[in-house]
């Protein structure tokens, strides 16, 4: 009998056993905090190398932060005291998209392939959009189980986890170009990159999904050779195949040649073996997706047609069928065509009402969502939205509906050593009622409070992080906090301190986070307390009269963030001189090309995000990654206030305020 890791029994009460294989055990168990059924997906040390381990670690914590519909999210991650690593996944019950579809009727709807293709496809784009890569997408790692209606749901597992999915190939093998590096993937779905150990980037997903969807079409995958290597080989030398000569699965009538070549072309831009030829993104492979749907969608309308009328005009319910020119025109060859010109004018004025429709409530709609959350005072929603290449992602709207007589009432219970009362509608009356002893971290963003919840906070020795952004607390309320023996963190973005705010946290022992973004009233004069303070590594000095050619000499940080800035050549100059620099966060900035590129010479830089630099896109962004592989660089394009048809911030709120932090 395998054995449940003991270490895990404290949280989770082991239920059964799901499956084991070589690279590690799955079991069924029971999240005794959160009260509901996991998987726990543990790996053997000895299968995966130091370098693998730490690479799991830091995947893991990305995919923790992925929340879609059509993926299977991450509850919690380690490595046990043996080394071995394991995470923790919501459990669902379904089969692998391959054992699915091997169960499906003949009758059933060449539509559902492309239903599940579609869902998969926008899972991987919002994990792209994430700077999430899967690198081991398989049938077997796509699970379909049904939604409250009934519905089939393809579910995307095992993100952070596919980077220990490793594939042992000879040292001696020419073929592959090995370097000494694990090739990463399954020999059926492996990208040409992966085998041949160059650097991967989310077009190896792309590459992986095309063999998945031929798989979906024909039953099979595209290449099968006599060995793993073999089919290996193949990836990266043999032509992409055609879905034509295989009888497609799940279908119901003869496709024309137009739609065989829709799924040709599309199958072959995906598994082109330079990956500068695949889709740039996953939105542009969903739209192709969609626009096959259509094509299919509408030949079964015209299929269905016919039918109707041909049993109309055997019952002679139809006068005008009955009629000898038109008995004959029905059996001609030209019969079809123009039901399908015919269906597809009429789908098109049905569409084009409907989107007439839509636009002219779309304004209405916002502008009464919007009305009702500036009820409700969260005055920086707004500012967190932004619309990706790859489509919508929200930006962060925890709320909750706690007030302070909640918190006088003694109905709200403080578990563990973290209170988050972010957006809620808690002032100073409320918080002065709680009891805060052992309370550790504290967020307040976006509430009521003033100076005088910051006093009473200083009475709590245990505090380490407090964060106040948007709120009315000055410096009367920073000093008291600024005496906390153990303050780690601040953050006071949009707050009214001063230079004085800052010269008192100067004397924080331990600081080593300071947010004071849009704090205008933080002039040059602040320089010289930020540069006492010892242990300082992270700062935030977005809209500041603080610019980052003044902290030149600060070798010490490790984290700088300077959004929406005039960056000039001594910014560059300034990031280039400085020590121990890992992240930077340079969000919406005013950055050239030349300057983005010459920061690939600052080296111990793990991560750079240029998120809506106006010129710095995929191409720009690749070109950095391929100079410095272990960098990783954040991009997305210029914010541009769009939103889909169907947006609602009343249902943003709903859903972002239902999620688990």
């Amino acid at each position: 009998m395998t054995r449940f890791p003991p270490e895990l029994l404290e949280r989770y009460e082991y239920l059964n056993l799901l499956g084991k294989g070589g690279m590690g055990i799955v079991y069924l168990a029971r999240d005794l905090v959160l009260g509901r059924t996991v998987a726990i997906k543990t790996l053997s040390s000895a299968a995966a190398t130091e370098s693998q381990l730490i690479r799991f670690q830091k995947e893991a914590r990305a995919a923790a932060k992925l929340n879609h519909d059509h993926i299977v999210r991450v509850i919690d991650f380690g490595i046990m005291k043996n080394g071995d690593p394991y995470m923790v996944m919501d459990y669902v019950q379904g089969s692998d998209l391959n054992e699915y579809l091997k169960a499906l009727e003949r009758n059933q709807k060449l539509l559902l392939v492309l239903d599940l293709a579609i869902q998969i496809v926008g899972a991987l784009a919002h994990a792209h959009g994430q700077g999430v890569v899967h690198r081991d997408l398989k049938s077997a790692n796509i699970v379909v189980t049904e939604d409250d209606d009934g519905e089939p749901r393809a579910m995307v597992i095992d993100f952070g986890i596919a980077q220990l999915s490793t594939l042992a190939v000879p040292a001696d093998n020419t073929l592959f170009e090995s370097t000494g590096n694990a090739v990463i993937g399954s020999p059926g779905y492996i990208s040409p990159e992966s085998i041949k150990a160059d650097r991967v980037d989310f077009r190896t997903d792309i590459y992986s999904f095309g063999c998945v969807f031929f798989e979906m079409l024909t039953g099979k995958l595209p290449y099968i050779g006599e060995t793993a290597l073999a089919t290996m080989e193949m990836h990266i030398k043999a032509i992409v195949p055609s879905v034509v000569p295989f009888e497609l699965r799940l279908l119901e009538a003869p496709l024309s040649e137009e739609i065989q070549e829709c799924f040709d072309t599309i199958i072959r831009r995906c598994m082109a073996k330079d990956p500068g030829k695949r889709y740039p993104s996953m939105g542009l492979l969903a739209e192709d997706l969609l626009e096959a749907r259509s094509k299919i969608l509408e030949v079964l309308e015209a299929i269905d047609l016919q039918a109707e009328m041909n049993k109309a005009d055997a019952q002679e319910q139809g006068p005008l069928l009955n009629l000898p020119w038109t008995a004959g025109f029905v059996k001609s060859r030209a019969f079809m065509p123009v039901v399908a010109l015919l269906v597809l004018s009429i789908s098109a004025i049905l569409v084009m009402l409907f989107q007439s429709q839509q636009s002219a409530k779309v304004d209405e709609r916002l502008a009464e969502d919007i009305k009702i959350i500036g009820a409700k005072q969260y005055p920086y929603l707004g500012e967190a939205l932004k619309v990706t290449p790859d489509g919508y992602i929200p930006g962060d709207f925890r709320r909750t509906d706690v007030e302070d007589a909640d918190l006088i009432a003694g109905d709200f219970k403080i578990t563990g050593g973290d209170l988050d009362l972010k957006y809620s509608r808690v002032t100073d009356k409320g918080i002065a009622a709680l009891d805060l002893t052992g309370v550790q971290k504290i967020v307040l963003d976006s509430t009521g409070i003033t100076d005088k919840t910051m006093l009473y906070l200083a009475k709590f020795p245990s505090l380490k992080e407090i964060y106040a952004d948007n709120t009315k607390i000055t410096d009367k309320g920073v000093e008291a906090v600024a005496a906390l023996p153990l303050l780690e963190s601040i953050k006071l973005e949009g707050t009214q301190i001063t230079d004085d705010g800052i010269r008192a946290l100067a004397h924080a022992p331990k600081l080593y986070l300071l947010d004071i973004a849009k704090c205008s009233k933080v002039t040059k004069a602040s320089l010289a307390s930020i540069k006492a303070m010892p242990l300082l590594s992270r700062i935030r000095i977005t809209k500041t009269e603080i610019r980052l050619r003044d902290l030149k000499d600060m070798n010490g940080l490790a984290r700088i963030t300077d959004e929406y800035s005039d960056l000039t050549q001594a910014d560059i100059d300034a990031l280039l001189r400085m020590k121990g620099l890992q992240r930077i966060t340079l969000t919406a900035a005013a950055l050239t090309e030349d300057q983005f590129m010459s920061l690939t010479g600052i080296p111990e830089l793990h991560m750079l995000n240029v998120a809506r630099c106006g010129g710095i896109g995929e191409i720009q962004a690749n070109r950095f990654m391929s100079i410095r592989d272990d960098v990783f660089v954040q991009w997305t394009l210029p914010y541009k206030k769009t939103y889909p048809a169907d947006f609602s911030f009343k249902r943003l709120m709903k859903e972002e305020g239902s999620r688990g932090y």
